[in-house]
């Protein structure tokens, strides 16, 4: 699985005007899950163990989700197919392009 921080993307021209803001956290939208209407996250925490962490998310584009609230723009989070994923699961860091055995 893919690990990803949150960043501060460099928008292209086709996202709304004044986003993302200079404080904006995003995520790659494929980093952003839902279940019942409610967006969360894979949070990879010590020993590369995931716990599930609810976030609120805004304006989605170009493949970019903001997230207002629920991360602090340090944490490292699961990006990519995390089918049987659940708080607890240990996972690896991958590097984008790389085989994974």
């Amino acid at each position: 699985m893919r690990k990803s921080r949150p960043s501060r993307p460099r928008p292209p021209e086709r996202w709304p005007k004044g986003w993302p803001s200079a404080s904006a956290l995003a995520l790659p939208s494929a980093a952003v899950r839902t279940d019942g209407g409610n967006a969360y996250v894979y949070v990879v925490g010590s020993g590369d163990s995931v716990r599930r962490t609810p976030v609120a998310i805004g304006l989605q584009d170009a493949g970019w989700v903001e997230i207002e609230s629920g991360l602090t723009g340090g944490e490292r989070v699961v990006a990519g197919t995390v089918a049987g994923l659940s708080d607890g699961a240990a996972v690896r860091a991958v590097t984008p392009g790389t085989a994974v055995r």
